[in-house]
């Protein structure tokens, strides 16, 4: 089955300024050059969180690269967009821990335009119809969860475009609970969509494979009490759009 909302079923919300500089998760088959040409064009205004390895319980060696969403506080900390690369579950989990985080997917109209847009920016080794098969997954699945889409060809003019996006969505006012969780989220983590998609892999990816429980993120009391949201790409059936009151 998939995961639900974490969120009460009723609560009191707010339309109101968030009054920080909210993170950014883009999808879509170029979603990685947009987040490094973000980076790179506008270092004053976007960061990347803090990566760290976390071992398991099992093997020492086998760590994985994992989030924290204290990485993210320090980023709004020194008024910059934390840029997450992050699978659509988790944006569940940011909105309920009040990062509200921007969701942009980047919509491709053709394999082409992925394949010119890759080219330029030196990625052209993954395979442009694949990435293009999960993007369209995920916009299927998730599109609930956007925030904005915007439309690409092979050319550079959707960057501008991006950009301009982020701007708008930043100064516009939002729904936010009138009440901050009650716990302590910072040392919470989520795995990067890197670690949990293979782009290389077919058709039959990880995004169509659910977890029979929510194994993937979890804080470091794992076994004392349950998470509020799974960052495994199985398909989340809630249909509310999150941020707007019931």
């Amino acid at each position: 089955a998939g995961l639900s909302t974490k969120f009460p079923a009723y609560e009191r919300v707010l339309y109101t300024d968030p009054g920080f500089v909210r993170p950014v998760i883009i999808f879509g088959a170029v979603a990685d050059i947009a987040r490094e040409r973000l980076l790179a064009e506008y270092q004053d205004r976007f960061d990347f969180p803090q990566i760290e390895k976390f071992a398991d319980q099992g093997d020492k060696r086998d760590k994985s690269a994992i989030i924290r969403l204290g990485s993210i506080q320090e980023a709004i900390t020194r008024r910059k967009h934390c840029l997450l690369d992050v699978t659509p579950q988790n944006v569940d989990r940011l909105n309920y821990a009040q990062y509200n985080p921007i969701v942009i997917f980047l919509k491709a109209e053709t394999k082409q335009a992925v394949k010119d847009v890759r080219g330029r920016w030196r990625t052209a080794a993954k395979s442009a119809r694949k990435l293009l098969e999960q993007s369209e997954k995920i916009e299927k699945k998730y599109s609930h969860l956007f925030t904005g889409q915007l439309k690409h060809m092979g050319t550079d003019a959707w960057f501008p475009k991006l950009c301009e996006m982020i701007d708008s969505q930043q100064r516009q006012k939002i729904w936010m609970s009138e009440k901050q969780p009650m716990e302590d989220m910072s040392n919470d983590f989520m795995f990067p969509m890197s670690s949990r998609l293979s782009y290389a892999a077919g058709a039959d990816s990880d995004l169509d494979i659910p977890q029979p429980q929510d194994d993937l993120d979890m804080s470091p009391m794992r076994k004392q009490r349950l998470v509020r949201s799974s960052s495994d790409p199985s398909v989340n059936t809630h249909e509310n759009i999150l941020g707007i009151p019931p």
